[in-house]
């Protein structure tokens, strides 16, 4: 009887240790993932919104890969999870369309830079200066001290104009 216990806690015990050995493996490797991206943005000199994002993503790709390879080593079938998990980004795609044109938009005008924090511009018939450009929207200061956000797919669907430069000295 005692070896019948001792049989299965050896079995088990093993796939228990491996899936905890596999979880702090990925948590390990998503942190250096994540330096190896900051880092990587520090010396590119892009935009810091950017590298946050994408160490966000990267970090939480990393850990559902550890938790599906640990659940599997368990002995679980994962197929129905990854099936899941594809049916609930599909949802989630639809769900959040806007959110992702911002962000798309977002993208776009960190990369190609029409304008800077500091820049007066016009663009989705909102005049102001530029406090902030975020991933998902653009906030502007107008004249009377309003800040109104601005989001990004209306910005980078209308025209741009911008009426001055902040100094660089």
């Amino acid at each position: 009887m005692a070896a019948h216990y001792l049989n299965l806690l050896i079995t088990y015990g093993t796939k228990i240790l491996a899936a905890v050995v596999i979880l702090i493996a990925g948590r390990i490797f998503a942190r250096l993932v994540n330096r190896i991206i900051k880092e990587g943005f520090i010396r590119s000199k892009v935009d810091v919104t950017i590298g946050k994002f994408l160490r966000r993503g990267a970090k939480y790709v990393i850990y559902a890969f550890a938790i599906i390879t640990a659940l599997s080593t368990l002995g679980l079938n994962i197929q129905p999870i990854i099936a899941g998990l594809g049916i609930a980004g599909f949802v989630i795609g639809f769900a959040v369309k806007g959110t992702l044109s911002n962000f798309a938009a977002g993208m776009l005008l960190l990369f190609y830079r029409p304008f800077r924090v500091g820049d007066e511009i016009s663009a989705a018939k909102v005049r102001g200066t530029v406090k902030e450009i975020n991933i998902i929207a653009t906030i502007l200061a107008t004249q009377e001290g309003d800040m109104i956000t601005v989001p990004n797919s209306k910005v980078w669907g209308a025209p741009i104009i911008k009426y001055s430069t902040k100094s660089s000295s």
